[in-house]
Parts: C-alpha cells; sequence; structure tokens
C-alpha cells in the first residue's frame, strides 16, 4: 500500500497551514511530484521540461479545479498574465507539454513545410477566401480568426482568436489542413 500524505496529516491532526501558504493537498501534489521525478531521473531519464512556466502548468495540470485565488498567485510569482497562464493550461490539456510549449514560444521551422501547409489550405473551398500569413512556425489566418502552429513533434496545433488572443484548440495533427479545419470548427463554436 502507497504511503498517503493527506492520510498521515489527518491521522496526526496537522493543522491547515496559513491562508498565504500552500495547501496541504498542493503541498501533497509537490511531495509526489518530486518523488515521480527523482525516480525517473533515477532510472536515467531526462526532465521534459526546464522551462518554469511550463513545469508550473504541468504541475497545475494535475489539480483541475484549483481556486481562483491560487491560480492568481502561481501567475504573479511566475511573472505571467493570469489569462495567459489560463490559455497555456488549455494548451497542456489538448497537446501536453508539447501543445503548451507551442501556445508560449514561437519558434523556427522550415520555410518550405509552411508555404506547402499554406498552399494546401488554399486550395479549401471557404469564405471567406483565407488570406495566409506564414511567420516562424505559423500559420494565421486574420480574416477567419484561425491559426495554426508547427510543433517540435511535427505536428500542427490549431488555434482560434478570442478576446484579441490566440487561444488553444483541441485535435492537434500531423497534417496542417485537419488543424486548420479544427481550429474552423472551434472557431465556429465560440461565436
Amino acid at each position: 500500500m502507497a504511503w498517503n500524505m493527506l492520510d498521515c496529516v489527518e491521522e496526526n491532526n496537522i493543522p491547515e497551514p496559513p491562508p498565504q501558504a500552500p495547501t496541504l493537498s498542493m503541498l501533497a501534489l509537490v511531495i509526489k511530484d518530486s518523488g515521480q521525478r527523482a525516480r525517473s531521473l533515477r532510472e536515467g531519464n531526462v526532465p521534459a521540461s526546464v522551462d518554469p512556466v511550463l513545469d508550473l502548468v504541468r504541475l497545475l495540470n494535475d489539480v483541475p479545479e484549483l481556486p481562483q485565488e491560487h491560480l492568481r498567485v502561481a501567475a504573479e510569482r511566475a511573472q505571467v498574465a493570469l489569462a495567459q497562464l489560463a490559455r497555456l493550461r488549455l494548451a497542456y490539456r489538448y497537446g501536453g507539454l508539447v501543445g503548451a510549449q507551442v501556445a508560449a514560444y514561437p519558434a523556427e521551422a522550415p520555410s518550405q513545410r509552411l508555404h506547402q501547409a499554406a498552399e494546401m489550405i488554399n486550395t479549401l473551398k471557404i469564405t471567406p477566401r483565407p488570406d495566409l500569413k506564414v511567420h516562424q512556425n505559423r500559420i494565421t489566418d486574420l480574416a477567419n480568426g484561425i491559426e495554426i502552429r508547427l510543433g517540435p513533434d511535427d505536428r500542427w496545433y490549431p488555434f482560434t482568436i478570442q478576446q484579441h488572443e490566440w487561444a488553444p484548440a483541441p485535435e492537434h495533427s500531423q497534417d496542417a489542413v485537419a488543424a486548420y479545419q479544427a481550429a474552423r470548427v472551434r472557431r465556429s463554436r465560440r461565436r
């Protein structure tokens, strides 16, 4: 039977920490995560993320119902806007650590690959006609409020414009057209 910190705390009547400190459940999560990382390192695995913001997003993913005040404090300490942290959490939910990385940082990508993908998207019969802009790892269609981004895993991650920001959408794909179509579907649902 695995040891559970919360059971130990409850059995020993350890009081909850003060309001400004992490809760017992958050501390238990950190301890659990530390143990998993130590085990992974002992087995010779390299940590998946060394970026502190992406690591925070990964850790927060294990606590889906985190109180807004805790999210605000986490965002403040990570020096990111609360809305940005929410978008990164959503990107993580849709595409894991790579999805969050693609949402957080622009990257360079093979220009020819992006232009070929843009040509394929331009063959779609949609209105208004896409006016695609290619930059770094992104193909942007401002007229339709859609952007797809090529990740380091060679998959396309869809985004849609929401409140003047690019919000991640589900259904990343190895096919640029499929990712673009997924973003179109998501965009139609967000309107």
